[in-house]
């Protein structure tokens, strides 16, 4: 038997199989045929043996050929199928495309019948064997694809789009495209859906079309499609291939970010860093007319001032990257780490309860506190008592000192904020940034000493953090 020899299974009357089998066989050498008389019997021999298409009767004596048909479709859903009978009618042609029959051919008493439905079967299983190749080529290709027909009825999924949208492929075959799509852009879908076939031409990956994938769980992720028109036959299909772009989205937000931090450092450098510059060179310059070396302490905390800013403004560029690969962190030690790393003058700290682990960059986790302690140190005075705590899902840092209005809690955040002329405006932004980087919260409100308490939200590096 060669590659390209048909395997039909003829279902009907003895009589009808037997010429059957003789006129197909007789019409291509290519077809071998094999009979039943019945559809237990064809379902028998379907099991049993390989076959590359079935061919039935409507009348058979224990079912209707398109209950056969049913049967079939319950063993194989792809598989060629021929419904060929005289007993033709709109409703069996109806019922048997419902079950999904692939040629319906009248019967007629002529030779030239069975002639039809030889170059029928052949047809059918040559697009069949095609469609089945390209399956299995399709399985190979890395990008999730699928063909949808001119319906938008998808036809053929590969594994990458099962597992990108988490469905089985019985699943999705002979659904709607949209079923991929969050149903707020199905109906936009629709209409481009038509206009692309109506006007069918390639359009490649970030032409004009990015929208959100659905996947079997109801979550969303961006994806970008590319289409290519192919024809089968007679029929249009589309082959669309879909890219998850949602790391491609991660990039251009952290490249905005950079920015927006590119942007800070020229205005820092362009117009606070200016300032001292200013004050020093005209404290040089009086020296240097009166004579007077009284004046060069000012020179001096001028340049201290600007050593402040520089070293703060390389930690706020610094912090803005996210964190990739955070480790378990015990919070106290690393607060008291930083707080022995502070000019803290004679304020005290004290530590209330278990503040237990969470899950950060431990080098920034100690920026995080040092700037805090600045902070204290700075508005609430030289012997304020700072103190940490456990929240339920976090940490809070507190002071005693005066507290900040409560209309200016979200501004304390801001670059360039500060109510100290002495300080740089950076140590909170700071703090926010490296809070943001870790993907936490941060917020102020009012201590138990009525001073400032500033509140950290974080992920937990297991369920019994933070305990209460």
């Amino acid at each position: 038997m060669t590659v390209s020899t048909i395997r039909v299974l003829y279902v009907g009357d003895e009589e009808t199989s037997e010429r059957a089998k003789r006129v197909l066989e007789g019409e291509t050498d290519r077809l071998r045929v094999e009979t039943a008389s019945a559809a237990a019997d064809g379902i028998e021999r379907f099991t049993a043996a390989e076959v590359d298409c079935v061919v039935a009767s409507y009348r058979l004596p224990d079912c209707d050929g398109v209950e056969l048909l049913r049967r079939v479709r319950e063993l194989d859903e792809d598989l060629p199928f021929v419904l060929f009978t005289d007993h033709g009618s709109e409703r069996v042609a109806s019922e048997a495309v419902a079950a999904g029959v692939t040629e319906y051919v009248p019967r007629r008493a002529t030779a030239e019948s069975f002639r039809l439905l030889a170059d029928r079967i052949a047809e059918a299983v040559r697009e069949h064997r095609t469609e089945a190749r390209f399956e299995s080529f399709l399985d190979l290709v890395p990008d999730a694809t699928c063909i949808v027909d001119a319906r938008g009825t998808l036809t053929t999924v590969n594994r990458p789009l099962e597992e990108m949208f988490g469905y089985e492929r019985s699943a999705l075959v002979g659904e709607p495209v949209e079923t991929l799509i969050p149903e707020r852009y199905r109906e936009t879908h629709v209409d481009y859906r038509e206009q692309f076939v109506s006007h069918p031409q390639r359009r490649p990956m970030s032409a004009s079309l990015e929208t959100d994938g659905l996947r079997s769980d109801g979550t969303e992720f961006p994806v970008d499609v590319s289409l290519n028109p192919i024809q089968v036959g007679s029929r249009l299909e589309v082959m669309a291939t879909v890219r998850d772009v949602s790391d491609r989205e991660r990039r251009q937000r952290q490249l905005e970010r950079q920015n927006d931090r590119l942007e800070e450092f020229v205005d820092v450098v362009s117009h606070d860093l200016r300032n001292p510059l200013q004050v020093a060179s005209g404290k040089v310059a009086l020296t240097r007319e009166r004579d007077d070396d009284a004046l060069l302490d000012d020179v001096e905390r001028a340049h201290e001032r600007m050593d402040a800013l520089v070293d703060d403004l390389l930690t706020l560029a610094r912090q803005g990257e996210v964190v990739g690969s955070p480790t378990t962190v015990d919070v106290e030690p690393t607060a008291r780490r930083a707080w022995s790393n502070v000019d803290t003058c004679e304020c005290t700290v004290d530590v209330e309860g278990d503040i237990g682990s969470v899950l950060a960059d431990q080098s920034r986790l100690l920026e995080l506190f040092e700037n805090l302690y600045r902070n204290a140190v700075e508005h609430a005075g030289p012997d304020a008592t700072v103190t940490i705590g456990a929240l339920r899902d976090g940490f809070y840092v507190a002071d005693d000192g005066p507290g900040i209005p409560d209309e200016r809690h979200d501004a304390v955040f801001d670059r360039g904020y500060t109510s100290d002329a002495e300080g740089t405006g950076l140590g909170l932004a700071i703090v926010r940034r490296i809070v943001e980087a870790h993907g936490w919260t941060v917020g102020v409100t009012e201590s138990a000493g009525g001073g400032a308490r500033f509140e950290v939200t974080t992920t937990r590096a297991s369920d019994t953090l933070f305990p209460e």
